[in-house]
């Protein structure tokens, strides 16, 4: 495939078109994401309630933390980890790459600003609710090709002793992106594409890791030129410890359910599907890929566990 035909693949992968559909959320089923897909969705409409375009800023004033708050401790509310300090991500993208025969990606976040607005204290630890705002630099790495983001997020919880208790509720937008490739011919080239206009603006909410595994919903609201895309993408544990990758609104519209990616133990474990619909006028075809313990296997019964 050449480089401009990737790209033109990559972004109808990651910037999804629909036009003429009906705005519907996925319905969920599962029991663990159905909150957190009713804060993200309520967020998203309130957003969507105010005179468009929104412009998300900081405010200019912050207020002081009551106690001593470390960047470790914020990074945990803002999803703002870098992936070579959590585990389950560090291993995901290990064995990921190794999956694909590729070097393994890094994520990496920099430049931290933190404006806090509402917190209290108790014991000396964040207890309570809790508001800040963080804009931050983010970088995915891969070695052929690097994604760079300016992301500035609002970042709402209920605290106890430290940490988040229940869910994080994310509201944020993307102020600049680029992307770097390693090969100075392909960069070249790119360098020379008509730059499109992208503005993203994103709701998360999720649960950290603690006595149950992470679980989240991401809803991302895109235009590209104008075209406007909304895609959900969710995460959560079975009681069996497989972890469920969904992703809506790729195709088909918002609510059509695209892809689901197993997982066991950090590794791809079962049933890799992409589901039928339609890209425009084009149809996507379905299809599967089974994997056991990160090894893609030829099989016409790939094992759902």
């Amino acid at each position: 495939m050449k480089p401009s035909h990737a790209l033109r693949a990559s972004l109808l992968l990651a910037l999804p078109w629909w036009c003429g559909q009906a705005l519907a959320f996925p319905a969920l089923k599962d029991e663990p994401l159905q909150p957190l897909m009713a804060a993200a969705t309520a967020e998203y409409q309130r957003y969507m309630a105010q005179p468009q375009p929104v412009a998300l800023a900081a405010p200019k004033d912050g207020q002081a933390w009551p106690c001593a708050v470390s960047q470790a401790e914020l990074d945990v509310f803002a999803n703002t980890v870098d992936s070579d300090n959590d585990p389950v991500a560090k291993a995901e993208l290990v064995n990921d790459a190794r999956s694909g025969g590729l070097p393994p990606s890094r994520i990496v976040y920099a430049n931290k600003v933190v404006t806090p607005v509402r917190a209290q204290c108790e014991g000396g630890k964040l207890s309570g609710p809790v508001e800040f705002w963080i804009e931050y630099d983010q970088t995915i790495g891969s070695g052929q090709i690097t994604l760079k983001y300016h992301n500035l997020i609002r970042v709402r919880a209920q605290a106890l002793q430290g940490r988040p208790d229940g869910a994080v509720l994310v509201t944020g937008t993307t102020l600049s992106q680029q992307t770097v490739y390693a090969d100075r011919a392909t960069a070249d080239m790119m360098a020379a594409q008509p730059k499109p206009k992208i503005s993203t603006v994103f709701f998360m909410a999720f649960t950290v890791a603690g006595p149950a595994p992470k679980t989240s919903v991401a809803i991302a609201r895109t235009t590209v030129d104008g075209a406007l895309s909304l895609t959900t993408r969710t995460r959560f544990s079975r009681p069996d410890g497989q972890v469920v990758e969904d992703g809506y609104g790729a195709f088909g519209g918002p609510g059509h359910h695209d892809s689901r990616t197993l997982r066991r133990n950090g590794k791809l474990h079962g049933p890799q599907q992409t589901f039928a619909g339609m890209m425009g006028q084009f149809p996507i075809a379905a299809s599967t890929v089974c994997w056991q313990e990160g090894e893609k296997v030829l099989t016409n019964t790939c094992p759902a566990d």
